[in-house]
């Protein structure tokens, strides 16, 4: 049994310190005896010592208050004193160790014995994983807890288990305030607020702490921020001067968490701070504590290939994740010169190929570059619709139709016009924006198919195309010897030797468009003026004395209202003789059929009966 006062309390610091918590490793001191300021040690602290070997107590010749140790035979202690400051303390400046972000007004203590929690309103509210929270739980043992309070399981590590909390120091703290010694009354949890509204800070701060249950080692003291302004949560280390080998430090909600620190680590936190950044919906961690992490380039991945259709619109996406947890801005280079942001992004192609894709991912100092590729197929081009129509032989047909093509780059469009009649037209498109154009007349009645086709530069097909075109003779009106009723035409003699036959101009016919030189009756032109010939009018017809009886290359032909409506007729003159000669005009003749074109090409026919004479 020891005798020495100092040896006794010393021997007494050294199992207080050993045995009171188990879950702490606490690094012994060399006793100072020199140092003889003592404190009583009241009766509270009997629950740390009961069932300890009787060799384990010693008596103190100081006399105090007695700490009953329960059930000891045989020895009972009686005086025991402890030093209400370590034997050996370490050198610690606090001015040196202290981070900026330290708020030293520490506000309100909490009256807290040991293990306790206590809700807290905020001053604002604050938005934590996603959740806004307008109080919090303060406990004792190093952390706040959002939503419900965390009963303290000594599992040390974060996260603990769903619940919802930010530590700077996750262990088995104890305030030494409780026990009432009068220069350790600052040793407990205090909360305060700080700033102006709008960037305001609700601070808690674990002040002078000591793990449970070692009294004679060096405090700890640490603080925990919520920021207003910025939603940031913030751990600011003034001093950690016990090794503690079962505890964490991060922040966790549920699933999610940040464990900065761990075990030995917390201890290397101290004249340092941790910052936590909204980012997303998590955090972004900056440790003062701790050299900033390498940079390193974010990991990109893209999907692809990618097919899609000229014109049409293709969706392209890709993800990256970055180490340091850096946010992060996405762009894409497209081979067809097109540059867009954002990860994921829709685009449509002008023209087939295959195309790269670059996705561009910075962390806002480094940049990942993942190519991918886009195949696109050629988009078929399309055509408009075909009108059909009616004409008359010689009248020309004309094709007017749109194209589209949604590779617009497709030119030339190469097309072809099939008329029904054997004649074929082709040709190159360059534009989209002009139609297909052709024009065709046909020289013979009938039902003809115009068919037009389109291919574009890449052979790609255009559904074709096609309509009718019915093709008529024009049926004119024809008047043979209009001055006389019956028509009769005498086939020797004096009479008829130029037979005179008159196109009547009608709502559709404008005889001053027919073409002289054209006209044939049967087989046989247009007589000409010849020398010694002469035409004499029949006076019925008026004085053809004011008209030039005749037109270019001498045919004999003028215009004059045969039939008085007040249009001008076509009047021409055949010779008799050529119609005999040609098998045109004979005793069995009962018609005459006139066939010609207009001047734009049309073709017209007339047929009128006549009477001949012998």
């Amino acid at each position: 049994m020891l005798t020495n006062r100092n040896a006794a309390v010393a021997l007494l610091v050294m199992t207080l310190s050993t045995s009171a918590c188990e879950f702490f490793t606490t690094k012994p001191f060399a006793p100072d005896f020199s140092n003889s300021s003592y404190v009583e040690v009241p009766n509270a602290l009997a629950k740390y010592a009961p069932g300890l070997p009787p060799n384990m107590y010693a008596r103190a010749n100081a006399l105090g208050v007695s700490l009953s140790t329960g059930s000891i035979a045989g020895d009972a202690m009686a005086g025991l004193r402890l030093s209400a400051s370590p034997f050996s303390p370490l050198a610690v400046d606090l001015a040196s160790v202290t981070p900026a972000a330290w708020v030293p007004e520490l506000g309100t203590g909490l009256q807290y014995i040991d293990d306790d929690t206590t809700p807290q309103a905020l001053p604002f509210a604050f938005s934590f994983y996603g959740q806004t929270y307008s109080s919090v739980y303060v406990s004792a043992n190093g952390h706040i807890s959002f939503g419900s309070p965390v009963n303290f399981k000594r599992t040390w590590n974060i996260p603990d288990g769903a619940f919802v909390l930010g530590a700077p120091a996750y262990a088995d703290w104890m305030p030494a305030s409780r026990f009432s010694f009068p220069n350790l009354q600052n040793s407990r949890v205090f909360v305060n607020t700080v700033g102006a509204p709008g960037d305001r800070r609700f601070v808690v701060t674990w002040n002078d702490m000591r793990p449970c249950c070692s009294l004679s080692y060096p405090g700890s003291s640490f603080q925990l921020q919520l920021h207003e302004r910025t939603g940031e949560v913030v751990f600011a280390y003034r001093e950690m001067q016990m090794i503690v080998s079962n505890a964490s430090a991060g922040i966790a909600a549920a699933a999610n968490h940040m464990r900065t620190a761990a075990g030995a680590a917390v201890l290397g936190l101290q004249g340092c701070a941790i910052t936590y950044t909204p980012s997303g919906a998590g955090y972004r961690e900056s440790n003062s504590c701790a050299p900033e992490p390498v940079n390193v380039p974010p990991v990109v991945e893209v999907g692809g290939p990618y097919a899609s259709v000229e014109g049409e619109t293709v969706e392209l996406s890709g993800s990256a994740t970055d180490e340091n947890g850096d946010a992060l801005t996405y762009a894409w280079t497209i081979g067809d010169g097109t540059n867009i942001e954002g990860q994921t992004i829709s685009h449509s192609f002008v023209d087939n190929g295959a195309y790269p894709a670059t996705l561009a991912v910075s962390d806002g100092e480094l940049v990942t570059l993942v190519t991918t590729r886009v195949d696109v197929s050629n988009g078929l081009p399309s055509l408009g619709s075909l009108e059909g129509a009616t004409r008359f032989i010689g009248e020309p047909y004309d094709v007017s139709v749109a194209l589209s093509d949604p590779g617009v780059l497709d030119a030339p469009w190469r097309y072809s016009i099939t008329w029904g009649d054997g004649a074929v037209d082709e040709g190159d498109a360059t534009s989209l924006a002009l139609p297909i154009r052709g024009s065709h007349s046909y020289s013979e009645p009938g039902t003809y198919t115009v068919r037009v086709t389109l291919r574009d530069k890449d052979e790609g097909a255009a559904e074709a195309v096609e309509a009718q075109v019915v093709v008529k003779i024009d049926e004119i009106d024809i008047d043979i010897k209009p001055w006389h009723e019956t028509n009769r035409i005498y086939m020797k003699g004096p009479f008829d030797r130029l037979i005179a036959v008159a196109v009547l101009s009608s709502e559709t016919l404008d005889a001053a468009d027919v073409n002289v030189g054209s006209l044939r009756l049967g087989g046989v032109p247009v007589a000409k003026l010849r020398h010694g010939a002469h035409f004499s009018a029949p006076s019925d017809l008026g004085n053809w004395g004011e008209n030039k009886f005749f037109f270019d290359n001498g045919d004999l032909a003028v215009l004059v209202d045969v039939d008085r409506d007040g249009d001008k007729d076509l009047l021409v003159v055949f010779d008799r003789d050529d119609l005999i000669r040609a098998g045109d005009l004979s005793r069995t003749t009962g018609t005459l059929t006139l066939n010609g074109l207009t001047i734009d090409g049309r073709k017209v026919v007339g047929t009128d009966a006549v009477q001949i004479v012998r």
